[in-house]
């Protein structure tokens, strides 16, 4: 593999944001890493992406206005956090990334991507299998974290798997990297990670023998029509069925059916009290809703921890950014292949945040890879085809590729 100086210089700005601040714990590292993450911040992601033409678009000047707001309405509401500062840093360094290298040096963006999510993925792995039950005794945590939070990773990986296979073509190796994917979920027995992979893997099956794997809003459409399930649910008496059905599919009845009682406590004694601008982003290491639930640090789905966060306002910013990716992702047909990747991305994001609030800045990211998808599939097919080839005449070679 050809290794020039943007390839390294888009690893580097990478891998300081590829790591679980709860592994850094264990070894104590923290604390230098975030100071590494605002160099990085600073010294390169901002002047890299300060030097674009076109910077400060409808996306992005939407994008930060979101998580400034999610900056300042936390400042408000709780006073400042380590939490949040880190949170909305790292959402903010890695979207100025990804506009920067996908709009210059496209194909080494990707490959730097696909390399280092492969590396955290296999660095994962070894750590699983070399200590089964985590680097501690009571908490499972490993390379990428607590065990229910690989997803995070796992989906922004498999997709750069995906585009890294459509541009340079090389199968064998990259497909090695989703197997270990797999191998990983299989070993720590994770309900939300397993049926994240089973419906990706569907996705993925027939990536190239389906011409349509569902649109955009499509499964932006299942994580509402969840809440409202999660709504009509506290007000009726199916309890026991969802037990039983989820017991006998996952063998995770009482997992679940915990969420389903946290659900009902966030929307009833915290959300119902500040329903327009909501608590901010909480504080990890002290915080928990309570109801008796150890692990509810957070809401455990995307939509309730939206509204948590930053109360209608917060919602309506976040639906907006859907939208507006959306209809930029839709001026390609859905036949097309770098449409159909983002769409596995997005189907993967919405299937884990169901049951779990992930806003991880690598998943964040996919509204970037969203909003320019047009624009980058046009410069992909044009190198693929020839450099010297224009673009009329590209387009009317494939249409189907071109929107």
């Amino acid at each position: 593999m050809k290794i020039n100086k943007y390839f390294l210089a888009y690893c580097c700005a990478t891998l300081p944001f590829l790591n679980q601040n709860a592994f850094l714990g264990y070894f104590r590292l923290t604390s230098v890493v975030i100071v590494l993450r605002i160099l990085v911040l600073f010294v390169y992601i901002f002047p890299m992406y300060w030097s674009l033409k076109n910077k400060l678009n409808q996306l992005d000047t939407l994008f930060f206005t979101y998580e400034l707001f999610l900056m300042v309405n936390t400042l408000l509401q709780s006073g400042f956090t380590i939490d949040a500062f880190d949170k909305t840093g790292n959402n903010i360094a890695i979207f100025m990334l990804y506009e920067a290298g996908l709009n210059t040096h496209y194909k080494q963006f990707i490959k730097s991507q696909f390399c280092t999510m492969s590396l955290i993925v296999y660095l994962n792995l070894i750590t699983v299998i070399m200590f089964p039950t985590g680097l501690t005794p009571c908490n499972r945590v490993y390379f990428l974290g607590y065990y229910n939070n690989f997803s995070k990773y796992f989906i922004m990986a498999i997709c750069m798997v995906l585009l890294y296979q459509l541009i340079y073509k090389r199968y064998f190796w990259s497909s090695l990297t989703v197997v270990a994917m797999y191998i990983t979920a299989w070993l720590v027995h994770s309900g939300g990670l397993m049926a994240f992979l089973a419906i990706t893997g569907v996705l993925l099956f027939r990536y190239k023998k389906s011409k349509y794997l569902g649109g955009y809003f499509t499964w932006w459409g299942f994580a509402v029509m969840f809440f409202v399930g999660i709504i009509i649910f506290n007000a009726s008496s199916l309890t026991d069925y969802v037990r039983i059905v989820s017991q006998y599919a996952f063998n995770k009845g009482n997992s679940f059916m915990g969420r389903f009682h946290l659900w009902h406590l966030v929307i009833d004694e915290y959300i119902y009290r500040k329903p327009i601008f909501g608590y901010g982003i909480p504080s990890v290491a002290n915080f928990n809703f309570g109801g008796g639930f150890s692990w509810a640090i957070h809401t455990h789905n995307l939509v309730l921890e939206t509204l948590y966060q930053g109360g209608v306002v917060g919602l309506t910013l976040f639906t907006m950014l859907v939208i507006m990716c959306g209809k930029h992702l839709n001026k390609l047909k859905p036949r097309c292949d770098l449409y159909k990747i983002i769409v596995i991305g997005f189907a993967g994001w919405v299937i884990v945040t169901l049951v779990e609030p992930f806003t991880h800045p690598f998943m964040i990211s996919l509204f970037a890879l969203a909003f320019r998808a047009s624009k980058l599939n046009r410069r992909i097919f044009e190198d693929i085809v020839s450099p010297k080839i224009s673009v009329s005449r590209v387009s009317s070679l494939n249409p189907e590729f071109i929107s």
